[in-house]
């Protein structure tokens, strides 16, 4: 409570511009790490066999228990967003 205090007086938050710009620049560097590594380590061997990779999974789950088991963390999470 005695943080958002002074940041409910703020007036002009263009302040914030710059970290802002610096908080979106470290969510796309880890995009770009997480697809670098999942390209060149997880498979290895570059895109083509990670993309030969990928179309080998299957698109559908074998059973809806497996799909519910499979993202409950994920629902829970997005749920408490």
């Amino acid at each position: 409570a005695l943080l958002l205090l002074p940041l409910s007086l703020i007036r002009d938050y263009s302040i914030f511009a710059f970290t802002s710009t610096l908080g979106v620049i470290a969510v796309l560097g880890g995009i770009i790490t997480t697809l670098a590594y999942g390209v060149l380590v997880d498979p290895g061997g570059g895109l083509s066999v990670a993309i030969d990779a990928v179309e080998t999974l299957p698109l559908w789950p074998s059973s809806v228990a497996d799909a519910f088991g499979g993202s409950f963390g994920t629902l829970c999470y997005l749920f408490a967003i």
